[in-house]
């Protein structure tokens, strides 16, 4: 079963508790979602087989995640750590860092 963006979407706004999406709108996070994407796809474009023909760069709230469920999780603490970078540069520096290197350790 194919998750989609807003799962993943929902499931970083639990960690950074913005249920209500107060502070960071689903526009910003959808790109740093794209970003993600293109950076996994730079690093493991076998990740991406038989999605190749996907846009990433157009992916909408309900689009599947070009990716399997197996890293699903990381593309989710990858959101964490750039919706983290973003907010408050100084409280959350150590842990968005943090977010960061687990999504990239279970990329490669």
């Amino acid at each position: 079963m194919s998750r989609t963006v807003q799962q993943a979407i929902d499931s970083a706004r639990l960690t950074i508790n913005d249920k209500d999406a107060s502070r960071f709108a689903n526009a910003d996070m959808v790109g740093f979602l794209v970003d993600g994407l293109n950076y996994a796809r730079q690093i493991r474009p076998d990740l991406f087989l038989g999605n190749f023909g996907t846009d990433i760069d157009t992916l909408v709230l309900t689009a599947p995640l070009p990716i399997t469920s197996q890293y699903f999780r990381p593309m989710v603490d990858y959101l964490i750590g750039r919706c983290e970078m973003t907010d408050d540069e100084y409280a959350s520096s150590g842990r968005a860092e943090l977010m960061a290197k687990l999504s990239t350790g279970f990329l490669t």
